[in-house]
């Protein structure tokens, strides 16, 4: 893996739960429908 990669996952993450224990909540940034259509719509696209 590049390093650039990992500082990317790395940094996506951090700011994600940062955002987290601001107090939004973690409902913003799960939503049951759009879920959903991601799983199904990758589901799809593979089979």
């Amino acid at each position: 893996m590049d390093i650039a990669t990992i500082l990317g996952i790395v940094s996506a993450f951090g700011l994600m739960v940062l955002a987290i224990l601001q107090g939004s909540g973690l409902n913003l940034f799960i939503d049951i429908p759009s879920v959903l259509i991601v799983v199904g719509g990758t589901i799809g696209a593979t089979l």
